[in-house]
């Protein structure tokens, strides 16, 4: 088994060939699929700290920058309908590391300085060129549409956050750009023609703050118009900003920097009389997730901590591609040493190391956005998929989900990225296959629409059977409530046995039976998922060897 590093890195990825998967099947079962054996022992199901979580805020980073208009007629209303399939309730726009350099004007990327556009470009030299340049590329040649530019328009994301068709909306994570136009473009010809004074708190400083704020505030008013208006909850100032990239650094040399800025855009955001926004608006700024590497990011988040103003900015955001082992075929025992493996390079790199301490573990911890989230980094951004169609690789996706919201204060969580879980096939019904990832997924989905709290679900001094390392039992899960106190529970089963639980006691209080919806598959298949969907009594809920599974009433 390989591992590899866990990288913090910016969004970037490819839409998958569109070639032919099998069809997806389901499981027909009446009444339980449960082995009867008298012998099995039930597990009561505890629970551990209860956490408030934002509402639908569970769902995916799609980064669509290589589409055109991604979601609706007459470019490619497929994917829409994949997020629909894959219950997705958040979705984040305009996406990751490309939106550092979002025309929120015009709905696309800037184009390079040669254009000059009285509107607004960026020099190609200043562009991130780490991990993957294909966004970079398109800011070069202006790639794809009629007009030679991809845009991802604010109507056509109305679209995806109305559920198209089908009427399933999503919230929207808003993602705004702090760092272009860049100095050069405000001291030429098609910007104010003067020097400008890029040190940090200077007035032109400000006023390139303002100039991007008043980018920002269009797109926010042309979203929240009309009878399609989407409304505004969550928006996120900026995108890995601890990076030393050319137009980062420029912007902000240190968390500090940072900081002042969000507290001054947080401010304007909650003052603006034309926005006329929520008090309940959620704004987040962007916090480092791992330490090590260069100073800069050694850096940051001491920085950054120390001069935020949580009156203006309650939340930060970090995003956490960790450590994977090679999709392969599994046995238990090598499928759950990965596992350990995976977990204990997690805590190293995020836990231990003291990444976490300024935020998480600080006397009054912060409250997490993890808005890209990955634990399969199969081949960076242009490589092998299989980390999304392997079932195994699936399953330690859906384990990291339990951990994400273990780790502490965690209010958003972000998959990424969706374009690599999907792909047409006639065949099914809303013309997407969701490869096993989404699958593996979709019950958190699921389970947290309409949440506000999500409670750990312990088996710990049950007798539960453990994972190698003897900490983690092999059963794996989270109950959310709604803000009606109904409960909704996921469960992983992370071994090659039946596990029976009793979820009556503790979590599922009122008398019935359980709806039991989920996916079941063996380690190394790339086959899609087989499909559970049944029903279950509380004190004896039946888990199928590697699986997971949503339980309702």
């Amino acid at each position: 088994m390989k591992k590899k590093l866990a990288i913090c890195g910016f969004a970037a990825s490819v839409l998958l060939s569109c070639t032919k998967a099998p069809v997806e099947t389901s499981e027909a079962i009446s009444g339980s699929d449960k082995n009867t054996a008298t012998t099995s022992a039930i597990y009561t199901a505890g629970l551990g700290t209860q956490e408030t979580i934002l509402l639908n805020a569970c769902g995916y980073n799609p980064r669509n920058y290589m589409l055109e208009e991604p979601y609706s007629q007459p470019h490619d209303p497929d994917l829409q309908l994949g997020l629909v399939s894959a219950k997705a309730n958040c979705i984040r726009y305009p996406g990751g590391t490309f939106a550092n350099y979002w025309d929120y004007n015009n709905d696309r990327m800037f184009q390079k300085a040669s254009t000059h556009d009285a509107g607004g470009w960026v020099t190609l030299d200043k562009v991130s060129t780490d991990l993957n340049d294909s966004f970079r590329k398109r800011i070069d040649a202006g790639l794809g549409a009629s007009d030679g530019i991809l845009k991802n328009s604010v109507n056509d994301l109305k679209y995806a956050a109305k559920g198209g068709t089908s009427g399933q909306e999503l919230n929207v994570v808003f993602h705004m750009n702090m760092v272009t136009p860049g100095k050069e473009f405000y001291e030429s010809a098609q910007g104010w023609n003067r020097a400008v004074n890029g040190t940090v708190g200077s007035a032109d400083w400000y006023k390139m703050l303002d100039d991007r704020y008043d980018r920002f505030k269009g797109m926010l008013m042309r979203a929240k118009s009309g009878t399609d208006a989407i409304p505004i909850r969550f928006i996120e100032l900026g995108n890995e900003y601890y990076f030393d990239i050319t137009y980062v650094v420029e912007a902000f040399p240190n968390g500090a920097a940072h900081g002042t800025a969000a507290n001054y855009i947080a401010n304007k955001l909650k003052t603006d009389t034309d926005l006329n926004l929520s008090s309940n608006i959620r704004i987040a700024a962007t916090a480092n997730c791992v330490t090590g590497g260069d100073t800069r990011r050694q850096n940051w988040n001491n920085s950054l901590a120390s001069t935020l103003d949580r009156s203006k900015v309650g939340f930060v955001t970090m995003h956490s591609y960790e450590a994977y082992s090679e999709p392969g075929t599994y046995t238990e025992s090598s499928f759950q040493n990965a596992l350990v493996n995976w977990y204990q390079s997690v805590n190293s790199k995020f836990v231990n190391s003291g990444a976490d301490d300024n935020f998480i573990k600080a006397a009054n911890p912060w409250r997490i956005w993890y808005t890209e989230t990955n634990a399969n980094w199969n081949g960076g951004f242009d490589g092998d998929p299989s980390g999304e169609k392997e079932w195994g690789q699936s399953l330690i996706e859906a384990y990291s989900v339990v951990h994400h919201y273990d780790r502490g204060n965690a209010t958003i969580y972000l998959q990424f990225q969706f374009n690599n879980q999907v792909k047409p096939d006639a065949e099914i019904v809303g013309g997407r296959r969701l490869y096993n990832r989404a699958l593996a997924l979709k019950p958190f989905m699921e389970a947290t629409k309409d949440a506000t709290s999500g409670t750990r679900i312990d088996f710990g001094g049950t007798g539960m059977p453990k994972l190698p390392d003897n900490t983690k039992a092999v059963v794996q899960g989270y109950v959310f409530k709604t803000s009606a106190g109904v409960p909704h529970a996921v469960l992983i089963n992370l071994s090659g046995t039946d596990k029976h639980v009793n979820l009556a006691a503790n979590i599922f209080t009122s008398a019935g039976t359980l709806n039991k919806v989920g996916y079941k598959n063996s380690l190394g298949s790339i086959d899609p998922a087989i499909i559970i969907n049944t029903t279950d009594t509380r004190g004896d809920v039946t888990l199928p060897p590697y699986s997971v599974i949503h339980f309702y009433q």
